[in-house]
Order: structure tokens, then sequence, then C-alpha cells
């Protein structure tokens, strides 16, 4: 298999299969044809190399792949993994916040699932994640949070809003 990239924070990328669906919902008839979509996070594969490793590993099955392109119709599709240098005006500021907030001095971690906030750091917006809850829990059916670990983020949510720091 050929050799896929790795990034240097955060590894290499991923591959998940998040919805499979079939052409029939009879449960005694054999489908024509199923459909899976694969919950692809990439450290800077680009589409071409994407749809080769797919043709790899599809190789000698009866089956297609398709890589929606970058901005597909007008809309974000398929949107690469992005990183916030820790020393970035805003993360410094969040961290301030949750200083200030929580008591906690906090530091700068990275998040191994997705966020919408790929749309914006795509869009040159200036993007940082934090929330409550457990990170390895998000987006399974195990994720929960604590009515009161919501409220203190919100607490530094307005907090960071409140302050000022300079956009870049």
């Amino acid at each position: 298999m050929a050799q896929r990239p790795t990034h240097p924070l955060l590894g290499a990328s991923q591959l998940t299969p998040t919805v499979l669906s079939a052409d029939t919902e009879s449960q005694n008839r054999t489908p024509g044809a199923i459909e899976l979509i694969l919950d692809w996070r990439t450290v800077g594969e680009p589409p071409e190399a994407m749809r080769a490793l797919l043709a790899e590993l599809l190789r000698d099955l009866p089956a297609e792949a398709e890589v929606p392109g970058l901005w597909e119709h007008g809309e974000l599709e398929n949107t690469p993994g992005f990183v916030t240098p820790p020393d970035h005006p805003l993360i410094r500021a969040l961290l301030a916040a949750r200083r200030a907030v929580l008591g906690e001095a906090g530091r700068p971690a990275l998040w191994f699932f997705a966020t919408d906030g790929r749309y914006t750091a795509a869009a040159g917006i200036p993007t940082a994640g934090f929330g409550p809850g457990d990170p390895r829990l998000a987006h399974t059916e195990e994720e929960w949070v604590l009515a009161q670990d919501l409220v203190r983020a919100a607490r530094v949510y307005a907090r960071l809003v409140a302050g000022r720091w300079p956009v870049q």
C-alpha cells in the first residue's frame, strides 16, 4: 500500500465508516447496491492521492469511489483538518479567558474529531476549539456533558467575546 503522509502533531489521517445504506429496506432481499460513506480525517492528502488510495483499496472489487472537491457547488464538501498555532492571539485570549473564569491555566491541545471550525479555518478565519465534555467521546454514542460544565464553558465564551484581541 502507498505510503500516506503524516502531520507532525496530528499523525496519520484516519478513515472511519459513518453511514451505510442499501437500495432496499426489505430484510429478505439482497441489495443491488450499497453506499458507504467514509469520514476521512485528512492531514494533507490532496484529492488525487485520496482517490488513488481508494482505488487501491477497492482493486478487484465491484465498487466505485468518489472524493468530493474542496469547494463543491459553492459549498464546502471536503475540508481538511487544521491547526491554529498555540501562540496565535486567539489561542492566547482563549487561555486567558479560561484562566480568568475557571482559575485554570489550561494549555493548547488537539482535538481528534471534526468540528464546524474546519469551515471557518478553510475560509481564513482564526479558529479555536473549546468546550465541555470529554474529547475522547466526541461524536460517539457515549458522548455526554454535565450541565454545570456547559455553564462554565458559556462563562468562558462570554469572557472571550467581551475581551479585545487582535484579529490577524
